[in-house]
């Protein structure tokens, strides 16, 4: 075996979820205004991000962390089942984790064209957008939509992780 396969799960329960998540895949690459439940999910932790990390008053570092904090919840809790052993929710944190880096291009794309509508729970930036803000202070607004496709790269290759780990779970077990 080349993983360890935790016997948490049937078969009958994991194969519609990993088909539901190749499905928002297909969806989240031929659609940018695509966005799924997760994206919902991920929406909310990036908001959230802007209540917890306020107490930075460094605009710029805070600005960061909303969208760091939405990647760092689902690489905690990737982490968390790694260390429980629960490997088919490994494999759901690698597609949570594309999912957000979608929906981080998705975003990034629209800092120049802002057409995106905002919301935000923190009063003194509401209405901010987070990667005008980020690319203005980085000098690279004229590069926002290479700097979007890199993350939608970025999503790409953690598909191809999460479908290869999920064949290798899948392929283990039918050998146990």
């Amino acid at each position: 075996m080349l993983i360890k396969q935790s016997s948490k799960y049937p078969i009958f329960f994991t194969l519609p979820i990993w088909a539901y998540l190749i499905y928002i895949f297909y969806w989240y690459l031929n659609s940018n205004s695509y966005s799924s439940m997760i994206g919902t999910v991920n929406f909310y932790i990036h908001e959230v991000g802007h209540l917890v990390f306020m107490v930075f008053f460094n605009q710029f570092i805070l600005t960061l962390w909303w969208t760091l904090f939405q990647l760092i919840i689902p690489t905690a809790c990737l982490i968390w089942f790694y260390k429980q052993e629960d490997y088919f929710a490994v494999s759901v944190c690698y597609a949570w984790i594309w999912t957000n880096f979608f929906s981080i291009s998705t975003y990034s794309w629209d800092a120049i064209r802002q057409a995106l509508p905002l919301y935000s729970f923190a009063w003194p930036w509401k209405g901010m957008h987070d990667w005008t803000y980020i690319f203005t202070r980085l000098w690279v607004l004229e590069h926002t939509e290479l700097i979007s496709n890199c993350f939608r790269y970025i999503a790409i290759w953690f598909f191809l992780i999460f479908i290869i780990y999920s064949l290798i779970l899948i392929i283990n077990r039918f050998t146990e």
